[in-house]
């Protein structure tokens, strides 16, 4: 079997580390693996030469979403993502749907619900495709798509033979625009290691909270609990590690909450890193404070580090994470409820032993790679052979 994964991000977020985790599988059962992406360099390129069976298409292509930043306008910024993601798009698809059918492509997996390209090059091929829908593109990003999520939602049913939706919640949100024979929840798998080896560090209680530094992802909520604990609870070895690559105008205001609660030695900032888990081998607990978030990868993997996990109510989050048994799950906004469920840790109040066991079993039997894989295999080949029964 040969696949062509379709991958839109530059550097390695949720949606490219599990691509990539997808692709690592299907090259160990033996199929080939392809990839278009619109960028010639970065992280997700990097990894990708590194895997020297990972067959690399570099050309530039578009995503159908107007982000928040506005360059000119927002009606002309529409305007002119409009012409590019589906006029240049389109010639573009052209052009490239003759490499394709040389290369004797099988199945086509576009890795999110903003790539579009994969509609025309499914046209002009007849090659099936498949979308993985991965995110609320809303309400984690405030992205709009362009013209709008109808217009889209119907392109994707009339160019796409299947929808993949990481957590029931994205996939109800979205049911409605398909066939509900041809869609399903399957929840992203990570690696299943077990030489996550914890570095104690009995000066400071560390937490850890990952993920792009924007309202969304909600680290203001970290910072006010993280202010409970210190200046009216008075646990003062506390360190609060922000990672992630920073949106400018959401850090100066989290820089100026921090500076009002007199926690400048208190929060760090990292940056985007690499090699997360090398942090989160000295960290105890690991929050996760989203708005809203289409599955919660970044959870799986403070489960696997043997880090308590506290995440929101928002989202796919409660879906991975049962309150109480295999981590804890507050209120959304309420970082007071944040910063007691922290409290009643640090004082002993529950037997967190048995929780990161509990968690750590769940992602080995519910969220592995492999797992993953295999049923995403089995949609593929009930695509081809539908497929070749057609023609």
């Amino acid at each position: 079997m040969k696949i062509l994964y379709i991958n839109h991000e530059k550097n390695l977020g949720g949606a490219a580390r599990s691509l990539l985790g997808i692709m690592e599988e299907m090259i160990n059962i033996g199929y080939d693996v392809y990839v278009l992406t619109p960028f010639k360099s970065g992280d997700f390129i990097s990894t990708c030469k590194n895997i020297k069976e990972i067959k690399i298409i570099s050309i530039k292509f578009y995503s159908c979403v107007r982000k928040n930043t506005v360059i000119i306008n927002k009606y002309i910024d529409s305007i002119i993502i409009f012409l590019l993601s589906y006029v240049y798009n389109f010639f573009v698809a052209y052009k490239v749907s003759k490499t394709i059918n040389d290369l004797k492509i099988d199945i086509i997996h576009a890795n999110s619900s903003i790539i579009n390209i994969g509609n025309y090059i499914s046209k002009f091929t007849h090659i099936p495709q498949i979308v993985h829908f991965r995110e609320f593109v809303e309400e984690d990003f405030s992205w709009e798509f362009i013209p709008n999520r109808t217009t889209v939602m119907n392109n994707i049913k009339k160019y796409s033979n299947y929808q993949i939706f990481i957590s029931k919640i994205l996939n109800r949100k979205y049911s409605m625009y398909f066939d509900i024979k041809k869609q399903c929840c399957i929840y992203n798998g990570v690696t299943i290691k077990n030489n996550y080896l914890k570095k104690k560090d009995s000066q400071y209680l560390n937490i850890i909270i990952a993920g792009r530094v924007i309202e969304g992802k909600g680290q203001l909520e970290a910072v006010e609990a993280i202010n409970i604990l210190i200046n009216y609870y008075k646990i003062k070895n506390i360190k609060l590690y922000i990672v992630g690559s920073r949106e400018e105008n959401y850090t100066k205001l989290l820089k100026r909450k921090i500076d009002e609660y007199n926690l400048i030695d208190n929060v760090i900032f990292t940056g985007y890193l690499n090699n997360v888990n090398e942090l989160r081998s000295r960290m105890e607990y690991e929050l996760v404070c989203s708005k809203s978030e289409g599955f919660g990868r970044v959870v799986i993997e403070g489960m696997l580090s043997n880090n308590v996990m506290i995440v929101s109510n928002a989202g796919a989050l409660p879906e991975i994470v049962t309150n109480g048994i295999d981590g804890f799950v507050y209120e959304l906004g309420n970082y007071k409820q944040l910063a007691n469920i922290i409290l009643n840790c640090y004082n002993g109040k529950y037997d967190l032993h048995t929780i990161k066991q509990n968690a750590k079993n769940k992602c080995i039997n519910k969220f592995s790679q492999r797992n993953n894989a295999s049923e995403i295999v089995k949609i593929y080949q009930r695509l081809i052979i539908n497929n070749e029964n057609q023609n």
